[in-house]
């Protein structure tokens, strides 16, 4: 499986790398600080899932990865987590796949992932 996580909060990021790689094999994830290299990634790494925080500190936010993104592929499954609910009335126009709202859990996050992408994780037999 093939990640890319946009969010600025590198400990964030590297928490939803772990949980991911615990749940699943062979997954690989790329990091973005912000969302200015999204589309550039997307069409080189290819990714499987997107998953993006949308409000950040700078010009770049998850918004505008998922905007340049969506531009060229529709299909991607993007994940939006984020801390701020209210925007949750925002999401349906940039055709994301889901929205949580932080904090989130690893239980949370593998099983909304497995839905995405139509998968199991390792934990289920």
């Amino acid at each position: 499986m093939r990640v890319i996580i946009i969010e600025d909060e590198w400990a964030i990021a590297t928490e939803y790398e772990q949980i991911l790689k615990s749940a699943f094999d062979e997954v690989e994830c790329l990091f973005l600080g912000d969302g200015a290299k999204a589309e550039e990634t997307h069409r080189r790494f290819k990714a499987d899932l997107v998953i993006t925080d949308l409000v950040m500190d700078s010009h770049f936010e998850g918004a505008y990865g998922v905007h340049t993104i969506r531009s060229f592929d529709e299909k991607v499954p993007i994940l939006i987590i984020s801390g701020h609910p209210k925007l949750a009335e925002f999401v349906d126009p940039f055709k994301t796949s889901k929205m949580l709202v932080k904090p989130i859990d690893s239980t949370m996050l593998i099983t909304t992932v497995c839905q995405l992408l139509n998968i199991t994780s390792k934990s289920v037999h």
